[in-house]
């Protein structure tokens, strides 16, 4: 092989190389919410991780929410976090059932949705966030078990 054929080859054989790490690395829907090739993962979030609607899904309330938590104070953001972080173990709850996953996105659009309202909204806002988020946690908890087999 002469060194141009060599260089060649080289150049081909690194790009594809590159192009197999970069594939590797990536998540396989593009779920941005968390990491899809994290070692313990649930079983909810390895199917979004495989599931191009769901994962859009899943970055879609994401998104939602980082905007919210971004506009509050301390005390409105820890509620958040935590009301995220209850939806996020009813979601897990659903294992590998898409509608009981679905559902428990629904429900977080409609509380994000009442979030915004209150927001928006001068009057009241504290007790109308409070009383959003209590709703929309017992909610998103029926769902989840309604939709679950």
């Amino acid at each position: 092989m002469n060194g141009r054929n060599w260089k060649r080859t080289w150049r081909l054989a690194s790009a594809a190389i590159a192009v197999g790490l970069a594939t590797l690395a990536a998540p396989a829907a593009g779920a941005a919410s968390f990491d899809c090739n994290a070692r313990e993962i649930s079983e909810a979030r390895l199917l979004i991780c495989g599931d191009i609607e769901l994962s859009r899904t899943d970055d879609r309330v994401a998104r939602r929410l980082r905007g919210l938590e971004k506009r509050q104070g301390l005390g409105l953001y820890l509620s958040l976090r935590y009301w995220n972080a209850r939806a996020n173990d009813a979601r897990d709850e659903c294992l590998r059932d898409r509608a009981c996953i679905l559902a428990v996105y629904r429900a977080q659009s409609l509380a994000l949705d009442r979030l915004q309202a209150c927001l928006d909204s001068g009057a009241r806002r504290r007790s109308c966030l409070r009383a959003a988020l209590t709703n929309e946690e017992t909610a998103a908890k029926n769902s989840a078990g309604r939709a679950a087999p």
